[in-house]
């Protein structure tokens, strides 16, 4: 799941580089779609792999939130900008303290380091959205995605690897 959501990250990354050439009128769509397909990847995770300490509830919780982001945005293809920072902020700072909640019931296990790292990146950067919604959120969504999806590389790796 966490290699997904990486590979997710990055495709986003590739979204929002072509928006300079094309406008704003890529990245609604472009978020949205990253939204559902996150969303989807983390309730096929809850369902498929539910873990036996209970962390399924965060994971199911964790993809409602993606999938109200994804139909909030799609709802309105026009969104205004700081209306669409609003969405974003709230979709990666409950996703970001769900992931510290997940890290907290790993207790010592491989990748609860990297778990939270990728919780803080999250909080922070909503933080960094709602203090400043004005400032470039494509730039400033582009770098975030670019560490979030490696955390979830080094995440998906570690946890791999602990299992063998």
């Amino acid at each position: 799941m966490f290699a997904v959501r990486g590979v997710l990250a990055f495709a986003l990354v590739v979204v929002l580089v072509v928006r300079f050439y094309y406008g704003f009128r890529m990245l609604t769509p472009g978020f949205a779609l990253y939204a559902f397909a996150d969303a989807a990847a983390l309730m096929i995770a809850a369902i498929w792999r539910a873990p036996s300490n209970g962390r399924a509830w965060l994971l199911v919780t964790d993809a409602l939130v993606g999938f109200a982001a994804g139909a909030a945005v799609f709802a309105r293809p026009l969104l205004p900008e700081f209306s669409l920072v609003i969405v974003i902020g709230l979709r990666v700072g409950i996703g970001g303290v769900l992931l510290l909640m997940s890290a907290t019931r790993l207790d010592g296990h491989a990748g609860q380091r990297v778990m939270v790292a990728a919780g803080m990146a999250s909080v922070l950067f909503a933080a960094a959205l709602f203090a400043a919604p004005h400032a470039g959120l494509s730039w400033r969504l582009a770098l975030y995605l670019l560490v979030f999806g490696a955390l979830n590389f080094a995440l998906a790796w570690q946890l791999r690897s602990s299992r063998r």
